[in-house]
């Protein structure tokens, strides 16, 4: 019978550390249902929860992958509220432009970052923080630290934010399902992005074994920020007003 508890506490032990953050979540689940279940896991209650979450959901999966590789990227925390205000204003004239214009912004800062990191040699830290105070001072610049709400929001950017499946799952929590599913399955199955785990591993060991660490690294800063971006549109999309922090 001890052996039995032992092999049982083993199983648990082993689970848990393997899987730390969906062991994490059952809990605050099971803390839920035991404070108020009835609310807590009514289809309302859950979809807020999704929707709040969507935001950061995608910021922390872009970050995830900078850290993967064995950088990080902070500036994304001004680079979201950036791609919103961008979104809006360009939603003035096209709502074509409202979506690509603030993901190239989020590709080029991207781009900027890794090449910064990765060729000029300046430490993840010191590069992503200066980024993230410059796009601060730009925020702050367009909206003059108020709220911006463009003079005429287009109705298909509106209807794009404001979108529910069935009437009660919204796009930001239809964006966030998909982007995990996908990249859980790219950082997985495909080498282009197994390679990540490697470069952030070793370097050193990562180039003497062929893989190519500028690639890598660019990849994992411009999706990190691409990230962003869509999650500033997402953000600005369902309010129709940006601020120059979110």
């Amino acid at each position: 019978m001890e052996t039995k508890k032992n092999g049982v506490i083993s199983w648990l032990d082993r689970n848990v550390r393997k899987n730390g953050a969906a062991a994490g979540l059952l809990l605050v689940i099971l803390i839920g249902i035991i404070v108020n279940g009835r609310v807590f896991l009514s289809i309302d209650n859950i979809t807020n929860v999704g929707r709040q979450a969507a935001v950061r959901g995608l910021l922390a999966c872009g970050i995830s992958l900078t850290i993967i590789s064995g950088t990080i990227d902070l500036s994304i925390s001004t680079l979201f509220p950036l791609c919103g205000l961008v979104c809006l204003y360009c939603s003035n004239y096209s709502v074509i432009l409202a979506f690509v214009v603030p993901l190239l912004l989020a590709a080029v800062v991207g781009s900027v970052n890794a090449l910064l990191i990765t060729k000029a040699r300046i430490h993840p830290w010191i590069t992503t923080i200066a980024m993230q105070l410059g796009l601060n001072g730009v925020n702050l610049l367009l909206t003059k630290g108020n709220t911006y709400k463009p003079g005429h929001v287009s109705g298909a950017l509106m209807a794009f934010g404001n979108f529910s499946l069935f009437g009660k799952v919204d796009m930001q929590l239809i964006c966030l399902v998909l982007v995990f599913i996908v990249f859980g399955y790219l950082t997985r199955r495909r080498p282009a992005f197994r390679c990540l785990y490697a470069v952030g591993a070793s370097e050193e060991a990562a180039a003497m074994m062929g893989v190519q660490v500028f690639r890598a690294r660019m990849t994992a800063h411009v999706l990190c920020s691409l990230l962003a971006g869509v999650a500033g549109i997402l953000l600005v999309s369902r309010s129709g007003a940006g601020q120059a922090a979110s």
